[in-house]
């Protein structure tokens, strides 16, 4: 139930930023800077509560400074590429086009390891291509039926997405994954606000979406967050990773209900491939993983 309402949050997460472009002028700047502050002070006070001192811990070590702060750097790319494809698309598309991240981390390890994929692996590699041609195409290869700006985001928030879920496992294991992320939001926050300078800019939001922002980001991200580690705890992360992938499903079935999204049959196979796929290589990924203990 716990990693359920997790992936439904972070579904939520999508739509809430959909309709906030829809109601509003906010720049992809303005509103990451907002969200990953808001986000990242409370998981960072939860944890300090939790932990205390040890919160800051990370920071006596230069190397591990550093890996943090390029975790980060990444983190911040994720987030925001996926605004962005969001902005010229749909809550709908951006994750699922995101959702391609599992076979991009699968070819990332083989390169690290040196070792082939298996031809399962292999066969869900072109599955979730499959699905993205589908999705991108719909069946026309002389045009694009979403944005070429859309397609590109999609694709740097889907490999920004799999080098965030490889590159800090170190990290996570020595410092717990919350304290990671609750800094890393701060951080990126930070940087953000300094770089695009949104507070210079007075925009016009009306009070409901204001609420919408706050709550995205309390409920989306440190909510969905924790909600997601206490369900590892209880089911194992195989099967948290498992469930996780109804996110893109939720995602779809709220835009196609709520948000005049117009689901084709080139949509439903396109995210019945990448969605399968994902779930597959979280499954085989698992027994691989038992099968060498």
């Amino acid at each position: 139930m716990y990693v359920f309402v997790a992936a439904t949050l972070w579904a939520l997460i999508g739509i809430s930023v959909q309709i906030i472009y829809s109601n509003s002028d906010v720049t992809s700047g303005w509103l990451i800077t907002v969200r990953m502050l808001i986000a990242g002070v409370i998981l960072t006070a939860f944890c300090a509560l939790k932990s205390g001192k040890d919160i800051l811990r990370i920071l006596k070590s230069r190397r591990d400074t550093l890996s943090f702060v390029l975790f980060s750097a990444m983190n911040f790319l994720m987030q925001f590429s996926y605004l962005e494809a969001i902005k010229y698309s749909n809550a709908a598309i951006a994750t699922l086009i995101q959702y391609l991240s599992p076979s991009m981390v699968l070819f990332s390890m083989a390169v690290i390891n040196g070792k082939m994929p298996s031809k399962t692996d292999f066969i869900c590699v072109f599955a979730a291509l499959a699905g993205l041609i589908l999705l991108s195409l719909h069946g026309d290869f002389s045009s694009l039926s979403i944005s070429l700006s859309a397609l590109i985001w999609g694709l740097i928030s889907a490999a920004s997405l799999a080098f965030t879920s490889i590159y800090p496992v170190k990290l996570v294991s020595k410092y717990g994954s919350a304290p990671i992320q609750g800094w890393s939001m701060i951080l990126c926050g930070a940087v953000s606000a300094f770089a695009f300078q949104p507070f210079r800019t007075s925009y016009v939001i009306k009070p409901f979406v204001w609420i919408i922002i706050i709550l995205s980001a309390v409920l989306g991200c440190a909510v969905a967050f924790t909600m997601y580690l206490s369900g590892v705890k209880l089911i194992g992360s195989t099967h948290a990773s498992v469930l996780s992938n109804i996110e893109p499903v939720i995602s779809s079935v709220i835009s196609i209900l709520f948000l005049n999204f117009v689901c084709t049959g080139y949509d439903i196979a396109g995210m019945i491939l990448i969605i399968g796929s994902a779930v597959t290589l979280a499954l085989t990924g698992t027994k691989q993983a038992e099968a060498q203990k």
